[in-house]
């Protein structure tokens, strides 16, 4: 099938054309989820997916399927840097998030399989090495911020409890603090923040788990603190590694985004945060205070 018989679909407001199986097209959707021509995958293939999805078109049996599937994909290449089999796990990361999404309404899945897939997710989020934003042959790859989406999906389901949602938290600080040197360029600070947002609009873990959470942020495990200063020596170990620069830099964008989307929900037309949690007033002096530590050298 050609790009045409896509766009048509597209054209024709999603409807499934007369004459062809939903399951067939469907098998060659996944397919082409990994697709290296950036328009075909980021405005037909995905986008079609993503509508059948949401309007209900698959019954519950083959959205277990298709969730079982995509959560496969995260495992291809997993752990590669610069290779294409980025699209395939990024994309197929987005797909979940549709299907995750829309069960938090619908409830169409079992709740071991609601578990199962958030620990794939999960495993795949700590083991994923290819950090990049924006290719410009291949377009968007965003494995992180289309990580922390299907992350936020899953902080809003109703099926995900208190442990669930302290491992969710938890795998941002690890990810925003893991010593690599790369620096985060493409708003992945704002999407992790959202997953942090969305955990915090549960209204079910207390402000102490927070505030530990923030201490994680500073005090990365084995590693010089972020807020160590010049009297001591400390900073410069920090200064002279690039690694360790890039990691300062980024806890700094994440604590930046969270203070700001704590004072006023969807700041920066943040999308999908709508609402104060009732811990906002309570953490807010928390984040800045540990914003602050993280001290300037000029």
């Amino acid at each position: 099938m050609d790009r045409t018989f896509w766009q048509n679909i597209v054209a024709n407001d999603y409807a499934l054309p007369t004459g062809y199986s939903l399951a067939s097209l469907t098998s060659e959707l996944l397919i082409q989820l990994g697709s290296t021509e950036r328009v075909f995958r980021e405005e037909l293939v995905y986008p079609i997916l993503d509508a059948w999805i949401c309007r209900g078109y698959y019954p519950a049996d083959d959205l277990c399927k298709m969730a079982m599937q995509l959560s496969h994909n995260l495992t291809q290449g997993v752990g590669e840097q610069g290779t294409d089999t980025v699209l395939l796990r990024s994309y197929s990361l987005l797909t979940l998030t549709s299907i995750i999404y829309e069960d938090g309404k619908q409830r169409w899945l079992e709740q071991d399989l609601v578990a199962r897939l958030l620990k794939d997710a999960l495993q795949h989020f700590a083991a994923e090495k290819d950090l990049r934003g924006y290719d410009n042959e291949r377009g968007w790859l965003h494995a992180i911020a289309h990580s922390a989406d299907y992350l936020f999906a899953f902080a809003l389901h109703p099926l995900i409890e208190a442990h669930d949602l302290e491992r969710i938290t938890n795998a941002v600080a690890a990810k925003i603090c893991e010593p690599v040197a790369h620096v985060y360029l493409y708003s992945e600070d704002e999407r992790l923040t959202r997953t942090v947002m969305g955990v915090l609009q549960r209204d079910i873990l207390p402000l102490a788990f927070f505030v530990e959470w923030l201490q994680r942020l500073l005090h990365p495990q084995g590693r010089t603190a972020l807020n160590a200063d010049f009297e001591s020596g400390e900073l410069m170990k920090i200064v002279r590694s690039e690694m360790e620069m890039c990691v300062r830099h980024n806890v700094k964008q994440l604590l930046s985004s969270l203070y700001f989307q704590l004072l006023a929900p969807g700041f920066a037309h943040l999308s999908f945060v709508h609402e104060s949690p009732s811990l906002a007033a309570g953490l807010l002096p928390y984040v800045q205070a540990t914003l602050n530590e993280i001290r300037s050298w000029c």
